[in-house]
């Protein structure tokens, strides 16, 4: 199995609450979400927690297949669809799921504990 040490994900605390599918033997202290910057995990940008803690709403159409094809360097996703992005993974999933690329698709009504969002601005480097 993957370990995540970086990322906030299903673990021992969680499996000590109850929750026993996929929890790493990692233990971060946290059962469920955990502050930002609790654990080290800064990006190249300085943003904390791009991978694990919540999955995070994305402004781009998901598409199942887009991806395969798409480019690289942050693909905007198809022009249209019905699913948006969430990305990143959470602290209820595995750590493979908890990478920053880790994408699924959900209605935009969707709410659940293990899903949040980013406050991002535009940066030119």
């Amino acid at each position: 199995m993957w370990e995540a040490k970086g990322a906030k994900h299903a673990d021992l605390c969680l499996k000590n609450v109850g929750f026993d599918e996929f929890c790493s033997s990692d233990n971060d202290g946290y059962s469920f979400t955990s502050p930002v910057g609790v654990i080290e995990n800064e990006s190249w940008c300085g943003a904390y927690d791009l991978s694990g803690n919540v999955w995070q709403w994305c402004h781009d159409w998901y598409g199942d297949v887009y991806y395969r094809s798409a480019e690289n360097l942050d693909p905007t996703g198809p022009a249209q669809g019905t699913l948006r992005s969430l990305r990143g993974g959470s602290w209820l999933d595995m750590p493979l799921k908890c990478r920053s690329f880790s994408r699924r698709g959900e209605a935009s009504g969707m709410a659940a504990a293990n899903i949040g969002f980013r406050v991002a601005v535009s940066w030119r480097g």
